[in-house]
């Protein structure tokens, strides 16, 4: 469901190795969401498996930081 697709690449096609460099330079060649809009509605729905509901007695008791949030 994750979508990791980003790749770097090098333009040393000598298999060189660089030890010390004086000048790094990286190009972003485009700077988009990688999710489709499907999985962005599949990742919502996983994360309201994980709202508690509100309530006075909830906030006092369990859920969230209590009525007051002095941390």
């Amino acid at each position: 469901m994750l979508n990791f697709n980003n790749n770097i690449f090098s333009n040393f096609i000598n298999n060189e190795i660089i030890i010390i460099a004086n000048i790094v330079t990286i190009r972003l060649l485009e700077n988009t969401d990688s999710f489709l809009e499907k999985e962005w509605n599949q990742l919502y729905k996983l994360s309201e498996e994980t709202f508690v509901e509100e309530s006075d007695s909830l906030k006092e008791t369990a859920a969230g930081a209590g009525l007051i949030d002095n941390d």
